[in-house]
């Protein structure tokens, strides 16, 4: 298990569009490609995302590109109220099976917990 901690300077609401929408995170995760979004609910609280990560190149000793199927759902005002909250497992989908020369990759559960830094700092805290 990895845990890690920073502080973002920017509002939750605004983290969650620039994370969660697909068109705008591919703007700027540049090593992914091939983003996609579907199953979304009108409030954008739970989708599930296909992406593409691009593996490094050493020489002519290539790794096949990594693929995933997650299954993403956002909690608001959870532990806590303020808080922000986001749950991604791997998961099938007949629509996304897996594809000749990328691996699927699995995560079994990945997690982030975001919440207001506090009124002497101007962003938020993401662990």
């Amino acid at each position: 298990m990895l845990k890690a901690r920073t502080t973002i300077k920017a509002n939750i609401y605004h983290v969650k569009q620039v994370c969660g929408n697909v068109k705008i995170r591919a703007e700027w995760e540049t090593i992914l490609y091939d983003l996609q979004a579907f199953d979304v609910t009108c409030d954008m609280n739970s989708m599930k995302t296909y992406y593409v990560y691009k593996s490094p190149r050493v020489g002519f000793i290539g790794v096949l590109d990594r693929d995933f199927l997650m299954q993403m759902d956002l909690y608001w005002d959870y532990p806590e109220k303020g808080m922000m909250t986001t749950i991604c497992t791997s998961v099938e989908d007949d629509r996304m099976p897996p594809f000749k020369g990328k691996v699927r990759a699995t995560a079994h559960v990945m997690g982030f917990v975001m919440k207001p830094a506090g009124a002497d700092s101007e962003g938020n805290d993401l662990t």
